[in-house]
């Protein structure tokens, strides 16, 4: 009986602590959060130097002020919509940071938010940062070129040793037409996008240009102006072997 009565009052106990921890977990959970972002400066996960700024998430309609925090030390109080607040990682101690802020709305609560981190770079630190960056980024670059000159000048001078006239294949990206030497080509996968087109090199001539899409009509055009130019190597051609022919049937002529 007595067993009975402790396991009862265990359960109980269990019961009021469970219902405890419920309650205080339901009363912590703030309907506000900040974030912090970037505006204009060096950026590398947490490492952050330059010109930030701290945002409220949540109802800002029910919200009356809101004091941002770093490190428990207060750095501004905002009381207008949308409550953010700017400003220079410079003005602060370099080194990892803890920010928070405390929200008071209009029917006289007050949260908390959770707090988030970061860490300020000095302006040398972010120099070096963006170094590194900035070389592995600088040589992907580099090799890109390299390939877009070199490959297309060996399509070239293998197409060059070919006899006649190459019909041009265009890939996905369309053709264009060189404003050097007015040639034809496909515009290549390794072509630099910007603003206005493609920057990449003719395979005929090697200059580098800015390419747009050219339509069929005007690559037609161009093409037939380029097949002309081995049409009369072609016609030397065939009349040396006519010649030749005639040579060889002389030849036969004279033994009979």
């Amino acid at each position: 009986m007595k067993k009975n009565r402790m396991l009862v009052f265990i359960s109980v106990l269990a019961l009021l602590g469970l219902i405890s921890v419920q309650t205080v977990s339901a009363q912590t959970e703030a309907p506000y959060r900040i974030s912090l972002r970037r505006d204009f400066g060096y950026g590398n996960g947490v490492n952050l130097q330059g010109r930030l700024s701290l945002h409220l998430k949540g109802d800002s309609a029910q919200v009356s002020t809101v004091e941002y925090l770093m490190d428990g030390t207060s750095m501004a109080t905002v009381d207008a919509d949308p409550f953010s607040f700017a400003f220079n990682t410079d003005s602060y101690p370099a080194g990892p940071h803890q920010f928070t802020a405390k929200v008071a709305t209009k029917d006289g609560k007050s949260y908390e938010t959770a707090p988030i981190s970061a860490v300020f770079l000095t302006a040398d630190e972010a120099k070096s940062g963006t170094k590194a960056l900035l070389i592995p980024i600088l040589g992907i670059v580099a090799l890109a070129f390299l390939v877009s000159a070199v490959v297309p000048n060996l399509i070239s001078r293998k197409n060059k040793s070919l006899v006649g006239y190459q019909k041009v294949v265009y890939g996905p990206w369309g053709g264009a037409i060189c404003k050097r030497c007015g040639k034809p080509f496909s515009r290549s996968v390794m072509g630099f996008n910007v603003v206005v087109g493609k920057f990449e090199r003719c395979p005929h001539c090697g200059k580098w240009q800015i390419t747009t899409r050219t339509s069929p009509h005007a690559l037609d055009e161009a093409e037939a102006q380029l097949e002309k130019l081995f049409q009369p190597e072609a016609a030397t051609q065939a009349e040396a072997q006519e010649t030749k022919d005639l040579l060889d049937d002389s030849r036969y002529t004279d033994k009979l």
